[in-house]
């Protein structure tokens, strides 16, 4: 049961740090995308940062993705 455990500890670990890294990495992209108004490539990055969380984005095209920025309401992934 201990190795099991330790196992499951490790694997978690593993998990945990590559997510780190990918969302740094999503974070990374939005802030260069943005600074060089790509803004396709802020929605592509977004869609990379919600995958990492296991979720997509509900918005299919870039004008709904517009359309959502322009409400002033949080992005609900």
């Amino acid at each position: 049961m201990a190795q099991r455990r330790e196992e499951f500890e490790r694997l978690i670990a593993q998990t945990i740090a590559h997510q780190s890294r990918e969302m740094k990495a999503c974070f990374r992209q939005i802030d260069e995308s943005m600074a060089a108004d790509r803004f396709v490539d802020t929605v592509v990055a977004l869609e990379r940062f919600s995958a990492t969380l296991g979720k997509e984005l509900k918005l299919s095209k870039f004008s709904d993705f517009d359309q959502a920025m322009k409400k002033g309401k949080p992005l609900v992934l």
